[in-house]
């Protein structure tokens, strides 16, 4: 659907006659202030924060990418957590986009734009809060998820949607994540080189260092570290990475320049690196549901995917050997819900909590039990019943759709799901057009 404008090379120049450079000064002004960060020095933040500033500043565009690079690095909240500062002000780098916001609509004169999707959006925050109170009775637990979609979902869509009004604005953006995506992966494979799995260099490389068991010695269980970036999460950090693998693969194959176009697979490489040392299996299954699905939208060829598919394998060999002993392990996922399963403990949580979420949905069926409940009150309960594994505390369903459906009921998922429904839609609409 996104074919079109992912198949365009990248222009030279940026609207408004800015510097095909400026994007790149953009982006290191942005790793700049994460490498200030991960000193965890104050004069050094401030010192970088100025030449972040005056890019953001002196152009809009600069704006954009200053905050595209600096929120998917997951700078602000890095910040917010190592300088004790209040959730809701590492939000604030979203303020870079009124800038450009306000050039576009009080100078430029140009009118706001209101997708169909933002509608349907609004919709659902009403849903929301008719959830949070006919179903949930009004507790406060229900006002964080309501005020978390309002702020990081309907308002953060308006301001982008208003700002990146044009394809060359648009692929700027897509390199700015790219190329953080790259960034990321790329600590992650000096993190493993080194073995240095207590630096996490302020946040930005972070580790699981539980891991999982891949064998026993002499001293018992030898553990894996997983690797968890900037997200702090493992599976979180591998979602990050995987959706910006397609993005990679596009500008390796449209650019113009050959040079654009061999940056493009170097990102791609180090993103792939930065999920295997995740050990995901869901990303892997992932991965390849997304290489499947652009061959058949033809973005990539078949003799291609299979050159993507040997080079994954040589990657995932040399970077991370133990993954494929961790996705052999799926092959007894089909048994999860039998009490004598042979799946690990990790997929009969899985498999616990997202029928934990499908049973509430089931129970109510209509708005479900309140924005947030099913995690906060209801999981532990539901997923016990079930008898397959004891849950000691609340956990996610770990399957988007079901926990929307148990929080929210019918009404709330297809509200959900026409948000998906209209945004492909138009996405196809705009390839035909620039097709």
């Amino acid at each position: 659907m996104m074919r079109a404008w992912l198949s365009t090379p990248l222009p030279g120049r940026t609207p408004a006659g800015l510097p095909a450079g400026a994007p790149i000064a953009s982006i290191a002004a942005a790793v700049l202030v994460g490498a200030a960060i991960a000193s965890r020095s104050p004069p050094l933040i401030g010192l970088a924060l100025v030449p972040f500033g005056l890019v953001a500043l002196a152009r809009p565009d600069g704006a954009i990418v200053a905050f595209a690079t600096a929120f998917y690095l997951n700078l602000p909240v890095l910040a917010a957590r190592d300088f004790h500062l209040s959730p809701a002000l590492s939000s604030s780098v979203a303020l870079l986009l009124l800038v450009p916001a306000l050039t576009e609509i009080a100078l430029r004169r140009r009118r706001l734009v209101v997708t169909p999707a933002l509608a349907l959006m609004v919709g659902y925050l009403v849903l929301l809060v008719m959830s949070a109170t006919l179903s949930a009775g009004g507790r406060p637990a229900t006002v964080g998820p309501i005020l978390t979609f309002l702020t990081e979902g309907l308002l953060l869509y308006l301001l982008i949607t208003n700002v990146v009004r044009t394809p060359r604005r648009l692929r700027a953006v897509v390199w700015s994540v790219v190329l953080a995506g790259a960034f990321m992966g790329m600590v992650s494979i000096w993190q493993e080189a080194t073995h240095a799995y207590h630096a996490t260099l302020g946040g930005l490389a972070q580790v699981d260092a539980t891991g999982f068991n891949v064998g026993s010695g002499a001293t018992g269980k030898d553990l894996r570290p997983r690797l968890a970036g900037p997200i702090g999460e493992k599976n979180r950090y591998a979602q990050v990475l995987v959706v910006l693998l397609p993005l990679a693969i596009s500008r390796a194959s449209a650019e113009r320049r050959r040079c654009l176009r061999l940056l493009g697979a170097a990102c791609a490489g180090l993103i792939v690196c930065g999920v295997a040392l995740t050990f995901s299996r869901g990303a892997a299954i992932a991965m390849a549901v997304l290489l499947i699905a652009m061959t058949v939208l033809k973005m990539i060829s078949v003799r291609r995917l299979v050159a993507l598919v040997l080079a994954l394998v040589v990657l995932v060999a040399i970077v991370a050997p133990d993954y494929a002993a961790r996705l052999q392990t799926l092959g007894a996922a089909d048994s999860a819900l039998s009490q004598s399963s042979t799946a690990d403990a990790a997929i009969q949580g899985r498999a616990t909590e997202s029928m934990a979420a499908f049973n509430v949905f089931r129970d109510h069926f209509v708005l479900g039990v309140g924005p947030g409940q099913f995690f906060s009150r209801y999981s532990a309960q539901y997923g016990n019943a079930l008898d397959l594994r004891f849950l000691d505390q609340n956990r996610r369903a770990h399957n988007l759709y079901l926990e929307i459906a148990a929080d929210t009921g019918a009404l709330g998922l297809a509200s959900f799901l026409a948000i998906v429904g209209v945004t492909m839609a138009q996405l196809r609409r705009v390839s035909v057009l620039l097709r």
